[in-house]
């Protein structure tokens, strides 16, 4: 019995002793200030605090004593204090290291995932890029060869319009000048002058 409860017994009495004091102290400073005995200052407090404390010692001498010899006499069976925790710091170090490493490990496949589908997006814009420049360059040619076939037409058309009108003049012309010739003839078999009103013939000023 005294092994197990003499220690706890007198930390328990050393409680009860020290709540004592604290209430006893507090109470006197109380009425202490409510009857207007302690001024602002705080010297009369300590001096009352002091007075009090010599009282509750006058009173409470001989079980002070009391109490001391049995703090005494527990302090033999007092329990040993609980063994300290086994050193796991070298171990968490190790776990927290692995951990860290974990971490920067799905970081760095992170990081790389990502980089790897910029690069695919890259590529993917610059296919479409040169899908797009084709594309255009293309149509740009298919314009030009239009536009060049509709001028080829064009010119074409004009040549043969020129041609065709060359043609004509040329065969008015031959036209007018065969005529020119049966009127000289006819004006040398007849001895007269012909007016010609078509053409101008082989002699413009008969």
């Amino acid at each position: 019995i005294i092994k197990t409860y003499l220690y706890p017994m007198a930390t328990h009495l050393r409680d009860h002793l020290l709540n004592y004091y604290l209430v006893e102290s507090h109470e006197a400073v109380d009425k202490a200030q409510k009857g207007k005995l302690i001024e602002e200052e705080s010297g009369p407090q300590v001096q009352l605090i002091l007075k009090v404390q010599q009282f509750i010692e006058q009173q409470l001498g001989a079980f002070a004593q009391e109490l001391a010899q049995i703090d005494q006499e527990a302090q033999k069976y007092k329990p040993a204090p609980p063994p300290m925790p086994q050193d796991n710091s070298l171990q968490v170090a190790q776990i927290s290291a692995q951990v860290q490493g974990q971490a920067l490990q799905q970081r760095a496949q992170i990081d790389a995932q990502r980089l790897q589908l910029e690069g695919q997006k890259l590529q993917q814009s610059s296919q479409q890029a040169q899908q797009d420049a084709q594309a255009r360059q293309q149509e740009l040619a298919q314009r030009t060869q239009a536009d060049f076939q509709r001028e080829s037409m064009r010119q074409q058309a004009e040549s043969q319009r020129t041609q065709e009108s060359d043609a004509t003049r040329y065969q008015m012309n031959t036209d007018d000048n065969n005529t020119a010739l049966r009127l000289a003839a006819a004006e040398i078999a007849s001895g007269d002058h012909v007016q010609v009103s078509t053409g101008t013939g082989i002699n413009p000023n008969p």
